[in-house]
């Protein structure tokens, strides 16, 4: 019997990002919405922000962590976009929007 594939979420945002809870009930939700899939993994940068709370809050599930570190010297300024090109299931993107002033959670699917 072949083990099914992993169910992927990609997770990243502002690096001024701040509410645990939000990241967290967002993970949690999505990944219940998803069916609850026994191999979850998780694909994180290394920034600060939204990508470390991802990482922290996505261990404490119990999920597999993928950290993807951009080479910003390499790449130059699409390094961190270059992950997108990778095969995933689920984007979970959080960023502070200036204009409203106001946290905004974007889920591309």
């Amino acid at each position: 019997m072949a083990k099914p594939e992993p169910y992927r979420i990609l997770i990243t945002g502002s690096r001024d990002w701040k509410d645990k809870a939000v990241i967290r009930h967002a993970i949690f939700s999505t990944w219940q919405k998803a069916g609850s899939p026994k191999n979850t993994v998780v694909i994180v940068g290394r920034a600060h922000g939204a990508d470390t709370i991802a990482e922290t809050c996505s261990e404490a599930f119990g999920f597999t962590i993928e950290p993807y570190e951009a080479d910003w010297r390499k790449e130059g300024r699409a390094a961190g976009q270059n992950v997108i090109r990778e095969w995933w299931t689920l984007v979970l993107i959080f960023v502070w929007h200036f204009l409203m002033m106001d946290l905004k959670a974007l889920l591309i699917v």
